[in-house]
């Protein structure tokens, strides 16, 4: 069982890598999830781009980079996963609104600039791993602005038994994709750390 001894205040940056790593590895863990990582992390400010499928995706990345992530602003007000992304700086994000973009943006390159690794998943939603959406290429704008490395994440799920687990779409709840994945057997999540991208001289898109 995971117990949660974090409080939504603002941890010192060393601080929250580690508990940060930590958690993640013993939630997975815990969860019965066995992760393997195929390539090499990024040191510095590098944006990752991964491909989004679940809600584990954001511990799997987390017990691998230290990375500060992007994420759509309903996540705070989830019940625990909530106070767990406020706790650890995600920088949360309303897609509505203009004026948040360019404030997130800012927060972005500043991160970067400072040698911090942020994360953010540019469909914008989770999908069932088969295909990619389209980007949302605004939050790549930082990155091809101040020309810092951008790592790709490939990261795909398997299981023993073949069924869709992880996957976390449609009308699915938190607790039942929770359920969900406890009762998977053989649940394995493959992180694949791409050669990263130098965006001298690329636009955004």
């Amino acid at each position: 069982m995971v117990r949660l001894h974090i409080t939504p205040r603002a941890l010192a940056a060393d601080a929250r890598r580690t508990c940060l790593r930590g958690w993640s590895e013993t939630l997975l863990a815990s969860l019965g999830v066995r992760v393997v990582i195929e390539g090499t992390a990024c040191r510095g400010g590098t944006l990752i781009v991964a491909n989004h499928v679940s809600w584990l995706d954001v511990p799997a990345i987390a017990a691998v980079v230290d990375a500060r992530f992007v994420s759509k602003h309903e996540v705070g007000r989830w019940p625990v996963a909530g106070r767990i992304a406020r706790a650890f700086g995600t920088l949360m994000l309303n897609r509505g609104r203009l004026r948040e973009l360019v404030t997130v943006n800012h927060a972005i390159a500043a991160q970067l600039a400072a040698g911090n690794p942020v994360a953010l998943f540019p469909e914008g939603t989770t999908t069932d791993g088969s295909a990619l959406l389209p980007f949302r290429g605004a939050l790549l704008e930082p990155a091809a602005r101040t020309r810092r490395l951008v790592q790709p994440v490939a990261l795909r799920y398997a299981q023993a038994a073949g069924a869709d687990a992880a996957a976390f779409t449609g009308r699915t709840t938190l607790v039942a994709s929770l359920w969900r994945v406890v009762c998977a057997e053989g649940l394995t999540l493959t992180v694949h750390l791409l050669p990263p991208i130098e965006p001298g001289g690329l636009h955004r898109r």
